[in-house]
């Protein structure tokens, strides 16, 4: 959904608003006849970035009455005695709007074949670095409730997430947890480096149960960011070769190392 501008001064037309998927029903067709299998209800909240956060450029007006045309001349100053006065009442005043965004968060998910029910919520970063949810809470039939807390970059103090903001890659997941109610399951996190202006993933890792493992490492990169070598938990090794200018992968290789 993209983001819409306006201002009360400016005027109150938002724009053609995408459409929000309020519900969702899916039904089994049994020759000819149709059971409601699963419904969907999504819910959503409208957040502003603030009331005059956004300059949308300049507003021209004039003091006092408007121009009175005059059918003698092609212009005239009046009601004002002459044109000095006339340019004078001229104002320009800068016009300001704001975002406007409505995001998910809730959507609730009936099964009418079983009768569970399962919840969701999702919670948002306050200063809405990205417009994804760092927080995705799961409620099932038995109450056992589930939470995804993911971390961008610009959560992070760290250099290269700092670095990855200031270049607009705020949605990229840094870590992601999962819990049951408050234990922790598991924790993935992805570690990146940055070369010659990119940054591309260096390792991936998750912890369970107090244990942190390397699932993936990305030994090798050519010039455009494409890995060329990878190596996995198990000791399995893959190497891609790239083609048409560096943009497709053409072939992949297991059990050998780049340099073989």
């Amino acid at each position: 959904q993209p983001l819409r501008f306006y201002s009360e001064l400016y005027n109150y037309d938002e724009g053609t608003i995408p459409a929000l998927l309020t519900s969702k029903e899916v039904y089994r067709n049994d020759n000819g006849s149709y059971t409601k299998q699963q419904t969907e209800t999504y819910t959503y909240t409208e957040l502003s970035s603030g009331r005059d956060s956004v300059s949308l450029g300049m507003r021209v007006g004039r003091l006092g009455v408007g121009v009175i045309y005059n059918e003698d001349q092609m212009f005239s100053p009046a009601p004002y005695p002459d044109m000095d006065t006339f340019y004078g009442s001229i104002v320009y005043s800068p016009v300001y709007g704001y975002m406007k965004k409505r995001l998910l968060t809730g959507k609730t998910v009936t099964n009418h074949e079983t009768g569970h029910t399962v919840t969701h919520s999702y919670a948002y970063n306050d200063t809405l670095g990205c417009m994804l949810p760092v927080e995705e809470h799961v409620t099932n039939s038995d109450g056992n409730e589930y939470t995804t807390r993911t971390v961008y970059p610009f959560m992070l103090e760290d250099g290269v997430s700092r670095n990855m903001a200031d270049s607009n890659m705020v949605d990229i997941p840094i870590k992601v947890e999962k819990l049951c109610g408050n234990t922790l399951l598991s924790t993935d996190h992805t570690v990146y480096t940055q070369t010659e202006g990119m940054f591309l993933p260096q390792k991936q890792n998750r912890t369970e149960g107090g244990e942190t493992r390397t699932l993936h490492t990305y030994e090798m990169y050519d010039s455009k960011g494409n890995p060329l070598y990878v190596t996995t938990l198990d000791g399995r090794k893959f190497v891609f070769l790239w083609g048409y200018g560096n943009r497709y992968p053409v072939a992949r290789i297991e059990g050998a190392t780049y340099n073989e």
